[in-house]
């Protein structure tokens, strides 16, 4: 994401989430097993791995 994109100005008030559109089975389940571990993390107070900030 270019640093001067608006959505960095959002800070905590944006999350953003991959695009799967014609993405195959394997890739969508492995987006989503990526997402329910950072949900893990984040709940246990541990810092992202997938973020941006």
């Amino acid at each position: 994401m270019p640093a001067e994109s608006r959505l960095l100005a959002l800070g905590d008030r944006v999350v953003l989430t991959p695009h799967l559109g014609g993405a195959s089975r394997a890739v969508a389940e492995k987006a989503a097993r990526i997402a329910a571990e950072e949900v893990g993390r984040w709940v246990r107070g541990e810092p992202l791995a997938h973020c941006l900030t």
